[in-house]
């Protein structure tokens, strides 16, 4: 008979291989966290989207450089020319005119859809995406270098258990 929980529905368990950073800071206090599923079909597609999203706010994005050399905004270039951040209002007293804050919103909106679930309050809660640590990185680059670090030790280890029974099943079949 399958178990129930207290309120009669079935229980079933079933693990995604769902992967948790954690990040810290400096004095070893946890200041956010993020999951990953490495086996998230979507996965691939969406980080390659997100490339080509900090692709065109440039590698060098700097918080507070709203303007490139060319002159146009970061944020005009990655949302539209005059568009406010997804959910901001224009004329909110918490926009800065540099876009830095609409800028900050739309890498945080990014990182959340690579991850597939909205990743403000465990990753975003204390930093911002843009927020710049004393060694001069982004946490944002830190958190797409987390996911990567993460993905693809468990990415190459399932290919090879694939691989594995591919010629198991090739030798059993193929002979």
């Amino acid at each position: 008979m399958a178990e129930k929980d207290p309120g009669g529905a079935v229980v079933r368990e079933f693990d995604p291989g769902v992967l948790t950073v954690v990040f810290r800071d400096a004095a070893g206090d946890e200041f956010a966290r993020l999951h990953v599923n490495p086996t998230d079909a979507g996965l691939l597609s969406r980080a390659a989207e997100v490339a080509e999203f900090f692709e065109k706010i440039g590698a060098d994005a700097v918080p507070g450089e709203g303007r490139s050399a060319h002159g146009a905004g970061r944020e005009d270039a990655v949302l539209g020319e005059g568009s406010p951040a997804p959910g901001a209002d224009a004329g909110s007293p918490d926009r800065e005119p540099d876009g830095a804050v609409s800028l900050d919103r739309a890498v945080e909106q990014k990182i959340s859809y690579l991850l597939g679930y909205d990743a403000h309050g465990e990753l975003f809660s204390r930093v911002t995406a843009t927020t710049v640590s004393s060694d001069g990185e982004i946490f944002a680059h830190a958190v797409l270098e987390a996911v990567a670090e993460a993905v693809a030790p468990e990415l190459s280890r399932r290919a090879e258990l694939m691989r594995a029974r591919a010629r198991e099943y090739t030798a059993k079949y193929g002979s």
